[in-house]
């Protein structure tokens, strides 16, 4: 890294350490200093960077970190416009259709729909169902300092970014946390931070687009080479109020780079109002959270990309153009790209090991016989068995179809009933109940009954069954055992009728609603959703997930396989 610096200014190319052109303001000290000589000591709430000037060539201007004074913390501290005690959740808000103000426009949903939570391990008392307390939130404990290296060049076409990726000016918390510190209880965060190579250029001058583009992980860099990434983490929930980040807002990520998701006390100039802090991915700049006349901006202020168009001082020029704006609400900063954005711009992060599913353990069919089976005493009875008949043990649809069989062949009277329920995997399980002649089948947590009245027929959903009218009818009920997070309006603990893409007159989409449930309440250890496909009077088809970490429970009682 040292060469490549050195090689740049031996070029004569134009260069400002930490990233300062001519549109920054000088403060009132005009020293200069290596561009890594970072060191100097901050206080408890991360004092904000200063950035130094002077003139040099005419043109170019050299800058320098250090920590100057110990302002307010931005995140804590309240305004007519923000109440950091009760911030916005942002979880699932996210598009792949286009742009929404408020919303993450995504160019790869899957980004945000890893099947296991990682990260977090356990969720803050500050989380609430729709609003964070970040005022309650702790911060990765530590004062770490790092040579950080960190240039922007211009060339009259482009603008040049030129690092090793770690913070200017400011220290770091310990990563990984330490065991010992506050935020280890909620996340064991196992990266370090490793100097890496940033080399990009975006457009000196850019240019709005027609439309607006979608984002991928990252977004943009701040002035003290920070890299800025998109507001969600791999399970779709907001970074801010989930993950545990230092002083300055900011972690380590897998493959070791130091990166912020919002913005920070620590990124040079960002109390000041309508001053420069950073450059998106398409070359527009990022602006502080304060208009010209100090008031603070929210979502609701800017478009759907997160941005404005106002008067501003770029390229040391005044100029009324388009920005965006870093704000204390989500999705916090650049939302989607008004210009066009550059590929390839920050380290290739190693894809994750952890978080994936293992892989599946060889299927299996289970059946539980309930009573006596009286036409063959071989049978095993109140006892879960391994059954493979016809393929049961590799075909679902065989398997569930020895719950039926067994009630048959073992001609099961009422009270009695048997289970079969196929097992692929650790979190997808597909189980089915006969009951005998006379009752109604059961399913779900305990196999409690299902619900009767207007709900029962569906009329006063205004349902009509996809089914043959003369023949039986069919529903899909869900069950949320928990709290669904993302949203206060579903409802949990109690059985709930679903019709939503035709749930209700297809077993698959009936099914697949509770692996929906579970990403879209962000379902905790300890907390599941039943999907149940009634289809008549005595055959039922029903599903669970459980939320991360824990082994699908389900039959009699949904008790575990043994």
């Amino acid at each position: 890294m040292k060469s490549k610096f050195r090689k740049a200014i031996a070029m004569g190319s134009t260069v400002f350490l930490l990233g300062c052109d001519s549109s920054f303001r000088p403060t009132n000290n005009s020293s200069t200093s290596n561009a890594h000589a970072n060191n100097a000591p901050i206080g408890t709430n991360q004092s904000n960077t200063s950035v130094n000037t002077q003139s040099v060539g005419g043109s170019a201007a050299v800058v320098t970190a250090g920590a100057v004074g110990n302002p307010a913390d931005i995140w804590n501290t309240p305004s007519a416009s923000i109440d950091p005690k009760a911030l916005p959740l942002g979880n699932q808000k996210y598009l792949t259709s286009g742009p929404q103000r408020g919303y993450v426009f995504t160019c790869d949903a899957k980004m945000f729909q890893f099947p296991t939570i990682v990260g977090v391990t356990k969720v803050g008392s500050w989380v609430g169902t729709s609003t964070f307390d970040v005022t309650a939130k702790p911060n990765v404990q530590g004062t770490i300092s790092h040579a950080g290296q960190f240039s922007i060049s211009t060339d009259g076409v482009n603008r040049s970014f030129l690092g090793n990726a770690l913070p200017m000016g400011v220290t770091t918390g310990v990563f990984p946390t330490d065991q010992n510190d506050p935020a280890y209880v909620y996340d064991r965060n196992p990266s370090t931070i490793d100097e890496q190579t940033i080399s990009f250029s975006v457009p000196l001058n850019p240019v709005l687009e027609s439309t607006p583009s979608c984002t991928g992980l990252d977004v943009g860099i701040t002035l003290d080479g920070v890299e800025l990434s998109g507001p969600l983490d791999s399970s779709g929930r907001d970074e801010m109020a989930y993950e545990m980040m230092d002083s300055c807002t900011g972690m380590a990520q897998p493959g070791g780079v130091y990166h912020r998701h919002a913005l920070s006390n620590c990124i040079p100039h960002i109390h000041e109002n309508n001053a420069l802090v950073g450059y998106a991915l398409d070359g527009f700049g990022i602006f502080s959270p304060y208009d010209a006349n100090g008031k603070e901006l929210t979502t609701g202020d800017l478009d759907e990309c997160h941005g404005t168009t106002s008067e501003i001082i770029w390229n040391g020029q005044k100029v009324n153009m388009y920005h965006y704006v870093l704000t204390r609400d989500f999705p916090y900063s650049v939302s989607c790209f008004r210009g066009k954005p550059v590929a390839k711009n920050f380290p290739e992060r190693p894809k994750p090991t952890f978080g994936q599913p293992p892989p599946p353990p060889a299927p299996s069919c289970m059946v539980y016989v309930s009573g006596t089976c009286h036409t063959d005493m071989n049978v095993k009875s109140n006892v879960w068995f391994s059954d493979n008949y016809n393929n049961a043990g590799s075909n679902s649809t065989a398997c569930l179809k020895r719950a039926g069989e067994y009630q048959q062949y073992c001609r099961l009277q009422p009270g009695e009933y048997a289970n079969s329920s196929y097992m692929l995997g650790k979190d997808s399980i597909n189980s089915m109940q006969v009951r005998g002649p006379g009752d109604v089948s059961y399913f779900g947590l305990n196999w409690t009954p299902l619900p009767t009245g207007p709900y029962a027929d569906g009329a006063s959903l205004n349902f009509t069954p996809s089914n043959d009218p003369n023949g039986p009818q069919s529903w899909c009920w869900v069950y949320v055992a928990g709290q669904c997070r993302n949203d206060a309006n579903v409802k949990v603990n109690q059985w709930f009728y679903d019709n939503y893409n035709g749930a209700s007159g297809s077993e698959g989409r009936c099914l697949n609603r509770a692996r929906e449930y579970q990403f879209y309440c962000g379902l905790q250890p300890g907390e599941y959703v039943n999907a149940g496909f009634q289809f008549g009077k005595d055959s039922v088809n029903s599903i669970q997930f459980r939320g991360p970490g824990n082994y699908t429970n389900y039959g009699i009682n949904w008790a575990p396989l043994p």
